[in-house]
């Protein structure tokens, strides 16, 4: 035809096996032949006619774009001059279609496990529950799929294997594509804010009875801020509802409120890693320089009211609204009348284009009498809470970390760590009945529901990791 030509060719009907065992080389667009190739030692090569996402290049599989790159290319990989895949591909792909390893004794553990089922005498011990296998963090835990909502992006480059799932299926068409969300073993969720998407795809997520697993960005989440695309290197789980969500019992909630209290040896951790962030001035978004501003406060007791990204969905989550900071403002300048309000933007206000939690028109009438400063820069927390004696917030994370910095910290929300004797607080809220220490909001926080990552090693990681990282 026109379109394509045989080159004096012998074609030869054969097994794929086969023939890539007789082949030189193997070269193919996408197909999983490159793959097998590269399992049996044979050079293998993508021709990429067009740009698309290709399944192969996490493999280290080399691609040619154009005639010339296919020509240059197969004569290097004959000669031995380029490298076939990358030995972190065949990792991944040993994780991601395998138990760890290729030895291709994959049909003698079936026939086995087979046999085993056979024989009545011995038990057979069942996988738990795919919820379960994620948020007890073993190992060998895991699952195949998941369904989520949001689309692929790069600031959730790092969420399937924070999750320990091998692949994801698009679930916001909802039930245009139920045989398609079939294969999921959980729902992922991201955050609690509604969405059509959302709704749709819990409309298929009930249908076909799976479980839901909730997350959000975790507390130590990038060095940009969330809005620049800068992938999140951190999440942290939930399988009720978000974290900061105080309208009803998250699983962080019952943890905190459970009998169960850490050991002596976490304790210890936990420590060491709250000392760690304050020395190191690490927060959840670390683009800001860490030395202290000069902020030019007159001496004497300094209270840092908190700003939030307006229509934060830990917000109205956490028990408050929009007219909280105004209320937060009026009980500073009301209670502390000898103090000097220093009012902190949110980083979203300041640089990602969002509005401030704050009323500008209030602010502006209460900085009259000289007594509010306002910090309009993106400055370290840190480098802030070393300026000033006592800290109120609605439900900021930035709470938590005064209280690490040996704050006194006042919520007018109902944030995480409120409740549990480590705050003053505006709003009781009467389930959270325990009093726990600052080390252990942080280990069931920070520790046991978070889950890390680290760029370097392309490896889930400890929390340790991703501070020596940022670092």
């Amino acid at each position: 035809t026109s379109s394509a030509s045989v080159d004096d060719a012998v074609c030869y009907l054969v097994e794929p096996e086969e023939a890539v065992l007789h082949a030189s080389l193997v070269s193919s667009v996408n197909s999983t032949m490159l793959f097998e190739a590269v399992l049996a030692g044979v050079p293998a090569l993508s021709a990429c006619y067009i740009d698309f996402v290709r399944i192969w290049e996490s493999v280290g599989i080399p691609k040619a774009s154009h005639r010339a790159e296919l020509f240059d290319r197969a004569a290097a990989l004959l000669e031995g001059r380029l490298d076939r895949c990358s030995e972190e591909g065949l990792e991944w792909a040993s994780r991601q279609f395998s138990i760890g390893r290729f030895d291709g004794r994959a049909s003698k553990r079936i026939a086995e496990l087979l046999a085993t089922i056979g024989d009545q005498g011995s038990p057979i011990e069942l996988r738990s529950d795919p919820l379960k296998r994620i948020l007890d963090d073993g190992e060998d835990n895991g699952v195949d799929v998941i369904a989520i909502a949001s689309p692929e992006n790069d600031a959730h480059r790092y969420l399937l294997p924070m999750l320990r799932a091998r692949t994801r299926v698009y679930g916001g068409r909802g039930m245009k594509d139920i045989v398609k969300m079939g294969a999921a073993d959980v729902f992922v969720q991201w955050g609690i804010t509604p969405t059509h998407g959302k709704v749709r795809m819990e409309e298929v997520r009930v249908a076909l009875g799976r479980p839901k697993l909730i997350v959000e960005d975790g507390f130590v989440r990038s060095i940009d801020i969330g809005l620049s695309g800068e992938p999140g290197l951190s999440l942290i789980l939930d399988d009720t509802t978000a974290y900061y969500d105080a309208t009803r019992p998250s699983r962080l909630e019952r943890l905190l409120q459970s009998e169960r209290d850490p050991s002596e040896t976490e304790r210890e951790r936990a420590r060491a890693l709250m000392a760690r962030i304050v020395r190191e001035r690490i927060s959840k978004y670390n683009h800001t320089p860490r030395e202290a501003p000069n902020l030019d406060l007159p001496t004497g007791h300094k209270v840092l009211l908190v700003d939030q990204r307006r229509g934060d969905q830990s917000i109205e989550s956490g028990l408050a609204n929009a007219s909280s900071f105004d209320e937060m403002l009026r009980f500073a300048l009301r209670e502390r009348p000898d103090s000097t309000i220093v009012v902190k933007r949110h980083p979203d206000a300041i640089s990602g284009g969002k509005q401030s939690s704050f009323d500008e028109r209030t602010l502006r009438e209460a900085a009259q009498g000289g007594r509010i400063r306002a910090i309009y820069d993106s400055v370290n927390p840190y480098a802030i809470l070393d300026q000033v004696d006592e800290v109120f917030v609605v439900t900021s994370g930035m709470g938590f970390e005064a209280l690490m910095a040996g704050k006194p910290v006042r919520c007018f929300g109902a944030p995480f760590y409120a409740g549990w004797g480590l705050t003053e607080d505006a709003i009781a809220i009467s389930r959270r009945t325990r009093r726990r220490t600052l080390e252990d909001v942080f280990h069931f926080a920070y520790i046991e529901s978070s889950r890390y990552f680290d760029p370097r090693s392309q490896r889930v990681c400890e929390l340790e990791a991703v501070l020596d990282y940022i670092v």
